[in-house]
């Protein structure tokens, strides 16, 4: 079930926070940048699904993590920390955006106080960057390397599981602050 709260107008205080957070990713990347490309990748991975998360549960509208994705595939477009540069980082990310506004727009699900929505969009984010990654640089390289890129799906998957646990805890611990009451609540 599609749930009508999520559709609401944008607040100034919204975008700067999705920039706030996408500048994060930013200086993160930038210092994972002369790690180990494996390890960079996951951690930085890690670092923006995290990020996402956190800001989608920050702003709880619709296309909030497109608009994450879209503004961290620009400020990171010169950064090759998860594999690909420029036009074609700024698409990996949008596609992987898109991903997650679906899952969540779609998926209305709260356990324990687990929103299982954010969840599995981040998830489902995760899990799709390393194909649409594949599918950008070549397509049919992607084919015919397809056990090693459902073990980088698979791992991108968890990570995704891991950053958006980490994103709701960060959340929780600062979702009583008085900037953060201030802010959801217009007080």
């Amino acid at each position: 079930m599609i749930a009508s709260e999520v559709f609401k107008r944008y607040r100034k205080i919204d975008y700067v926070l999705i920039l706030v957070a996408a500048v994060v990713w930013l200086g993160v990347a930038t210092g994972l940048d002369y790690l180990n490309p494996q390890l960079g990748y996951l951690l930085s991975l890690l670092v923006g699904l995290s990020l996402l998360s956190f800001a989608v549960l920050i702003v709880k509208k619709a296309g909030a993590g497109l608009l994450f994705m879209g503004v961290s595939g620009i400020l990171t477009s010169h950064i090759a920390d998860i594999g690909v540069l420029g036009v074609e980082k700024f698409v990996v990310f949008m596609l992987s955006g898109l991903v997650f506004e679906i899952v969540f727009v779609l998926l209305k699900l709260e356990i324990k106080d687990i929103q299982m929505d954010i969840l599995g969009g981040t998830a489902a984010a995760g899990l799709f960057i390393p194909l649409f990654m594949g599918l950008v640089i070549s397509s049919s390289l992607a084919w015919q390397l397809i056990n090693g890129l459902i073990n980088m799906m698979l791992t991108s998957f968890f990570v995704g599981v891991i950053a958006s646990v980490i994103g709701f805890l960060i959340w929780h611990r600062f979702r009583t602050t008085k900037f953060m009451v201030k802010m959801m609540y217009g007080v």
